[in-house]
Parts: structure tokens; C-alpha cells; sequence
């Protein structure tokens, strides 16, 4: 895998922090601060960012995620959803120009998937390159413009929304359904809505 021109396979993780912010899928095997304050500052302190662009870093990303009112709270006082925007909000700080979210809308209520959606459109009209790997299809569909699928590893399908997610054959293969409003349309005789 190369990022920004680098072979991830030749680089320490220090140089490839700089480069990429992953946000992990189970958000207890990343955080470990007393306060949630403490947990988002972490990584671009460690990138040495000066004093002044930290704060506003991480004042900004824990706006982003809604997270004000309790940014003093130790992160494991809070649930898991709240437990996932943090671990998020920790990678926003970074300020990387790739930023992948493993499984981010798990979880989640309709309140914190708008929240990631809106961070993801926001982050692509920014200029940055965001992955999300994820199974749920509907936010793929609202906030994806290239679509990826996989099946045991192997490149299955790779387009545009409209192009992958009208494949319902071949996504059968993926263990990921289609979005129910093109199942739907296809029963009714519409096929290639999504």
C-alpha cells in the first residue's frame, strides 16, 4: 500500500501518523487518557505541532463531534457511541490528509451517523481523502462517491455508487445487501435506483 507516494511497508508508523489518521473500529483499543481533552490533544502533540495550532485542533475537533459539553470527562464514562466520536475527534486533531474510519456508524443513533456524515462531507469538500470501511450500505450511498467492495480479500467491485450498489448479483458475494430503497425500486420495477 503506497499514501501519498510513500510504501507503507517502508515506513515507521511515527512517519506514517503524519500521513494517515485511522480511527479504529473498537474505540477501547484506542483511547487510554483521563479526559477526553487529553485523548484528542495526544496525537498532534506527538506530530509537534506548536502549542497554539494544538488548541485550536482540538478545540475544532471536539466541536466537530459534539463533544463540548463534556470534554473533561474521562472517555470511559461515557458509552460507546460517545467512546467512537472521541476516538474519532483524536484523529480529526491530527490534521492528516487521509483520514479512514473503520466501522464508524456502529453504534450509533440517527443523531451521532448525521454527525459522521456531516464530518465526512465536510472533510472531502476540505480536500482530504476519507475511507470508511463499513457494511452499512445507506451511508456508503449518502456520503461515498467511489465504492469499493470486497469478498475474501479480492477486489469484487469498484466504481461509482450507482454503479456498485446496482449490482445486487455480485454484492450477494459480499455478505453486504444493497440499500433497501434499490432492492425496493427493483421489485417495482425501477432497477438502477439507489
Amino acid at each position: 500500500v503506497t499514501v501519498n507516494g510513500l510504501d507503507t511497508s517502508e515506513q515507521t508508523i511515527a512517519k506514517l501518523a503524519g500521513e494517515v489518521g485511522l480511527s479504529f473500529q473498537n474505540p477501547n483499543n484506542q483511547l487510554f487518557h483521563n479526559s477526553i481533552e487529553e485523548e484528542v490533544s495526544y496525537g498532534p502533540r506527538n506530530l509537534g505541532y506548536d502549542p497554539d495550532r494544538i488548541d485550536e485542533l482540538v478545540d475544532d475537533a471536539i466541536t466537530a463531534m459534539n463533544l463540548d459539553e463534556i470534554r473533561d470527562k474521562n472517555p470511559y464514562d461515557v458509552g460507546l457511541a460517545r467512546r467512537k466520536h472521541i476516538a474519532i475527534a483524536s484523529v480529526l486533531a491530527m490534521d492528516t490528509p487521509v483520514v479512514a474510519l473503520d466501522e464508524p456508524t456502529g453504534s450509533q443513533d440517527v443523531q451521532g451517523i448525521g454527525i459522521l456524515g456531516d464530518l465526512v462531507d465536510g472533510l472531502v469538500a476540505e480536500g482530504k481523502l476519507v475511507v470508511v470501511i463499513t457494511h452499512d450500505v445507506e451511508f456508503a450511498r449518502d456520503h461515498g462517491d467511489r465504492i469499493i467492495a470486497l469478498n475474501q480479500g479480492e477486489l469484487l467491485l469498484d466504481g461509482s455508487v450507482r454503479e456498485v450498489f446496482t449490482q445486487e448479483q455480485a454484492l450477494a458475494e459480499t455478505d453486504v445487501e444493497v440499500p433497501l430503497v434499490t432492492r425496493l425500486a427493483t421489485e417495482l420495477g425501477f432497477p438502477g435506483t439507489i
